[in-house]
C-alpha cells in the first residue's frame, strides 16, 4: 500500500510534483491545507500564476 500523502498526489496531478519542496520548507502537509491557501499565497511560496490557479482550481474539486 502507497504511504503517499495526499497533497503529493494532488501535486503530482497538476504536475507539480517538482515543487513539493516548496510545500514541504512551508510545512503544507495536507489537501485541507491546500484548500485554505488562495492563488496569491501559491505565488508567494514560488508557484508561477498560472500554475497556482491551475491547483486552486484543483483543489476546490479534491474531496477531503
Amino acid at each position: 500500500m502507497s504511504r503517499e500523502r495526499p497533497q503529493t498526489a494532488v501535486l503530482a496531478a497538476a504536475g507539480l510534483s517538482r515543487h513539493l519542496p516548496l510545500f514541504r520548507r512551508e510545512e503544507i502537509e495536507s489537501v485541507e491545507d491546500l484548500r485554505y491557501l488562495s492563488v496569491d499565497d501559491f505565488v508567494a511560496i514560488g508557484l508561477e500564476r498560472n500554475e497556482a490557479q491551475d491547483l486552486s482550481r484543483m483543489c476546490a474539486t479534491v474531496a477531503v
